[in-house]
């Protein structure tokens, strides 16, 4: 577990005993996107890795030099919105603020 507002510390410990904390991966022509939201729910722990993740995503998506996808699917804990993308924050959210940029 990263917590709640993660930091390098807590991100070390969970990648020595898990893996990366963000990944893709490709199965049958299908882009997997797999992010670490809490670092967009709270990245007061980390902005810095917030802004890595945000970097190596931007590349990720605008990578040309692979396939292009059939389908790209996101994963994360927490999702951008429960029912609708302009839903006001809660909770279980990501803030509208992280939902436009993403």
């Amino acid at each position: 577990d990263v917590g709640n507002a993660p930091t390098r510390a807590t991100i070390e410990t969970y990648g020595s005993r898990f893996g990366d904390d963000y990944f893709s991966f490709w199965v049958g022509g299908v882009r997997f996107i797999s992010l670490n939201t809490q670092l967009y729910s709270d990245p007061s722990g980390g902005p810095e890795l917030a802004k890595e993740q945000d970097e190596w995503l931007t590349k990720e998506v605008n990578n040309t030099t692979s396939s292009k996808p059939v389908h790209t699917i996101a994963f994360s804990h927490i999702p951008p919105f429960i029912n609708e993308p302009d839903e006001d924050d809660g909770y279980f959210n990501l803030t509208n603020v992280v939902r436009r940029k993403l």
